[in-house]
């Protein structure tokens, strides 16, 4: 069992990591094109494809995000397998 103070620090960190990992995933975005690869992005419910020159071209239409409410707990494990 953590202390008060390593629960602290826990909870400091998880509320820190939404932030950190938007700053990562836009520094990687921007690595990608820099290094002039494209990337996939989602936008407006379309997949698109953005280009080291900014061009976009629009590869499908994707399924909406699942809205997730902050502090939801998901157990993570195997998925059932069917019995044929």
């Amino acid at each position: 069992m953590e202390t008060p103070e390593e629960q602290q620090d826990i909870e400091t960190l998880e509320n820190e990591f939404p932030l950190k990992a938007t700053g990562a995933f836009r520094a990687a975005y921007l690595a990608a094109l820099k290094a002039g690869n494209s990337v996939l992005v989602a936008i407006d419910g379309h997949l698109v494809r953005v280009s080291p020159d900014g061009s976009r071209e629009t590869i499908r239409r994707i399924p909406k995000p699942r809205i997730i409410a902050p502090g939801t707990k998901f157990k993570i494990g195997r998925p059932a397998q069917s019995v044929d």
